[in-house]
């Protein structure tokens, strides 16, 4: 058997029987549904994500993980929608800002990506992500 299919086989078993225990549990479906995005299946993971935000629709996580898929999906709208509403629900967490930040980055949004990579490094002042797309933001602006 190749290495892949060792490294999905039980993550995909552990993932069925952690579904099969709690199906309605938001963080076993954001879990699955990381997976799920990871195995090339961006719709199914956004169906399980919106699953678990009925259950929790204050939870920054499943937001960011929303963000990432429909990044991964190639859809910056939702992303970025989906990411500004993580960093408002989770204003303290500086994973929200960052990826907010490049979303927006990617999007182009160039002074808005900034605002929030600087808002990652007000909360993580070591965050060497936010640092390293700030500084390639303002060099490509001739800052």
């Amino acid at each position: 058997m190749p290495w892949t299919a060792v490294v999905w086989t039980k993550p995909s078993a552990c993932s069925r029987r952690a579904l099969a225990r709690a199906p309605q549990h938001p963080e076993i479906l954001r879990f699955v549904a990381v997976l799920t995005t990871l195995r090339g299946r961006p719709d199914q993971a956004i169906e399980m994500l919106l699953l678990a935000r009925t259950q929790h629709p204050e939870d920054p996580l499943i937001y960011l993980t929303m963000g990432e898929v429909y990044l991964r999906s190639n859809d910056a709208d939702n992303a970025i929608k989906a990411l500004r509403h993580a960093c408002n629900l989770g204003p303290e967490l500086p994973i929200t800002w960052f990826n907010f930040g490049a979303a927006l980055s990617q999007a182009g949004f160039n002074e808005h990506a900034a605002a929030a990579l600087r808002q990652t490094l007000k909360l993580d002042p070591q965050h060497q992500g936010a640092r390293t797309l700030l500084a390639h933001g303002l060099n490509a602006e001739g800052k």
